[in-house]
């Protein structure tokens, strides 16, 4: 399965009980950033003064639909806020979308893209390649989507899952990580996303 976040695994910790949410180091330069919430996902404007910024466990939910949640708000803003990381599901919106990370210097670009869209009369139909970008089927995807990530996800940012605890997530670099092409351009993708901005 090609995966959007790079998978962390949980702090050994000796404390009892569960931890609520965790603090990561960011870059200030990559604001805003996305984060899991106990409810949903949530945008957060800018880290504290030490550079942290806090996502919180989320119980009752899966990595994909969470991922799937990210992406929507992704997609949301990145329109909104006219990023250029968000566009039409066409073979040129792909390649506008593996460009725009390819842009920031972000190394060895894929794009994720549903099994869906590979049969067909999909989009990406007996593709392996689309300009130089290796494809990589993901299951979690729906059709409709398709995703450019660096190969090294720690670009983009983290999910970790822990036990009694639930699965949370981070993505630091929303804006230049990821680009997207997906036939919800516009449309309202996410589910109510907390903003902090």
């Amino acid at each position: 399965m090609a995966d959007l976040l790079q998978k962390m695994e949980p702090p050994k910790t000796r404390q009892k009980g569960v931890p609520l949410w965790l603090e990561f180091q960011v870059d200030p330069r990559s604001a805003p950033y996305l984060v899991s919430s106990t409810q949903s996902v949530m945008w957060v404007a800018e880290p504290s003064s030490e550079g942290l910024i806090r996502a919180a466990f989320r119980r009752q939910v899966e990595v994909p639909k969470l991922c799937l949640e990210m992406l929507g708000a992704i997609v949301d803003l990145g329109h909104e806020a006219q990023w250029g990381n968000v566009h039409p599901l066409t073979e040129v919106g792909a390649h506008r979308a593996i460009e725009h990370v390819q842009s920031y210097d972000l190394p060895n670009v894929e794009l994720l893209v549903s099994p869906k869209d590979t049969k067909g009369k999909g989009v990406f139909k007996g593709m392996k390649t689309l300009g130089g970008c290796p494809l990589r089927v993901s299951k979690w995807l729906p059709a409709g989507w398709a995703v450019a990530v660096p190969s090294d996800r720690s670009f983009v940012g983290t999910v970790m899952e822990m036990p009694h605890a639930g699965i949370l997530a981070v993505i630091h670099n929303p804006s230049r990580g990821v680009g997207v092409a997906s036939v919800s351009v516009g449309g309202n993708t996410a589910p109510e996303t907390k903003r902090n901005l």
